[in-house]
């Protein structure tokens, strides 16, 4: 995946956290939602590093989240992304 390729849209929906254990005890966090890029549904989810602070976004928020490499989709709009707070005035 080129470096620079973002997602660009609106939230559609809140964004939802997701916690879960693996089976070696280590805590995974994920946020996950959809985003409308321009006339196109996207998945989107973030695997939070530990003790990063979830960016939890609400119905018809502004996304601008660059799209991480080495992402797994299977054929399906769902990309993996660092999420980012928009830049206000500008």
């Amino acid at each position: 995946m080129p470096a620079g390729v973002y997602v660009i849209g609106k939230a559609i929906g809140d964004f939802e956290l997701r916690t879960f254990q693996t089976k070696t005890g280590r805590t995974i966090q994920i946020v996950e939602g959809q985003v409308l890029a321009g006339k196109q549904f996207v998945k989107v989810e973030q695997t939070l590093d530990p003790g990063e602070k979830p960016i939890l976004l609400q119905d018809n928020d502004e996304v601008v989240a660059p799209v991480v490499p080495h992402y797994s989709a299977d054929g399906l709009l769902k990309v993996q992304v660092k999420l980012k707070r928009p830049n206000v005035g500008g």
